[in-house]
């Protein structure tokens, strides 16, 4: 219930209500329209008793949320596979219910050796945030990304409607399909499975060229080889 808090020898009384842990009432709190007096009286100073009936004022717009958020999961949206600069990494997380967001919250990402940040772009009073990050020129990571498993607040907030705060770390994302590749391709290795002997006029002598990654490659290709 709302408890007294003052008024006494006035025609204004005040009582307060203090949201509990756990209420939740999202269409509007409702009055009776009866005073409790429980062992108190409400007299006025002739010591007559007060009519204890009210009209109810209309309270529908005073909802009450005292259940926190949570973070549902984290994914990233983007596909598998090799990304270049500009290109666009898209992560979304989905909360229990629609939160408010301020700032510029982020999710660190660790690209090769290097920091980098997928930062809040859009999601406001939704259940779903979205964070993006754009590949720099530079960014290398042939081996996939990695990405912290927590949303930083970055000094901004990212709350409830009611402003309930969130516990906003996530299950960890496997990345390792996500890979960034800015730099050329090399030769890594040249080898044969041809074994040691003599070859005549007609005879293959096969040559395998190993690549740092997947290239495509002409047929006019040569290597140059020196048989004198």
């Amino acid at each position: 219930p709302a408890t007294y808090v003052s008024g006494d020898g006035s025609n204004t009384i005040t009582f307060a209500y203090l949201v509990q842990p756990g209420d939740s009432d999202l269409d509007g709190i409702t009055l009776q329209g009866t005073l409790n007096l429980g062992s108190g009286t409400l007299r006025n100073a002739q010591g007559r008793d007060a009519s204890v009936v009210f009209t109810p004022p209309n309270t529908a717009g005073l909802l009450v949320d005292g259940i926190d958020p949570t973070l549902d999961e984290v994914v990233i949206a983007a596909n598998r596979g090799l990304y270049s600069t500009g290109q666009i990494l898209r992560f979304t997380a989905t909360f229990s219910e629609p939160m408010r967001v301020a700032g510029e919250p982020r999710i660190v990402l660790t690209v090769g050796t290097a920091k980098r940040y997928a930062t809040y772009v859009t999601g406001d009073q939704t259940n779903v945030l979205v964070f993006e990050y754009q590949v720099q020129a530079g960014d290398d990571a042939p081996g996939g990304i990695v990405a912290a498993s927590y949303i930083s607040r970055n000094r901004g907030a990212v709350t409830d409607l009611a402003g309930n705060a969130c516990d906003l770390n996530f299950t960890p994302l496997d990345l390792t399909g996500v890979r960034i590749d800015n730099g050329p391709p090399t030769v890594t290795g040249v080898a044969t499975t041809a074994v040691d002997g003599h070859y005549k006029a007609g005879d293959v002598i096969p040559l395998t060229v190993s690549v740092s990654e997947p290239v495509i490659a002409g047929s006019s290709l040569t290597l140059v080889l020196d048989t004198g």
